[in-house]
């Protein structure tokens, strides 16, 4: 709390309250359909286990966005009840939320030439400009919570694995 004063709390919010959704895009493993016994026992022991993934769950996997719905409701004469709620695209390893906050807090009036890295690892800020503290906004610091402290914060994503047209529709809005 100490280092973000004001994002730390409603991050914490938004995880209690299950707003954060992982999208795994990429193309669904098919399940076998022969009736080879070893195979069918092999797929029961790997279903049973919910908690081994059966993918690669490295938060650094590029195919990997959440979305984190807002808490507050749109006040708009032109929204309708099934339209009433925002949800906000966090993608970590570029370091970027589409909400407005980050978007204040990304592009200050006055912004230092960013230094030189010669490393690809992953960082707090991701690949963000300058040496100060990286832009961060509640949803961005909230999805990096769940990433790095999956222990912690596991039960509170909701996760999906999607094809690549289901995550193209929810990054044109229409989720």
């Amino acid at each position: 709390q100490v280092l973000f004063p004001n994002e730390f709390l409603p991050a914490l919010d938004l995880l209690d309250r299950k707003l954060v959704t992982r999208f795994r895009i990429g193309i669904e493993q098919p399940v076998p359909t022969t009736s080879n016994n070893a195979t069918t026992a092999a797929l029961d022991v790997q279903m049973q286990d919910s908690k081994v993934p059966l993918a690669d769950n490295t938060p650094d996997n590029s195919d990997t966005v959440h979305y984190v719905r807002s808490v507050q409701q749109r006040s708009s004469r032109f929204s309708t009840s099934y339209d009433s709620t925002t949800s906000y695209e966090v993608r970590l390893r570029a370091w970027n939320c589409t909400c407005p906050a980050f978007a204040f807090a990304a592009f200050p009036s006055v912004h230092p030439e960013p230094p030189k890295r010669k490393t690809l690892e992953w960082m707090f800020g991701g690949v963000s400009l300058g040496e100060g503290m990286p832009p961060v906004c509640k949803h961005l610091l909230a999805c990096v919570l769940a990433e790095r402290c999956r222990c912690v914060f596991g039960e509170c994503v909701e996760e999906r694995r999607v094809d690549v047209e289901t995550a193209a529709g929810w990054a044109a809005g229409w989720g």
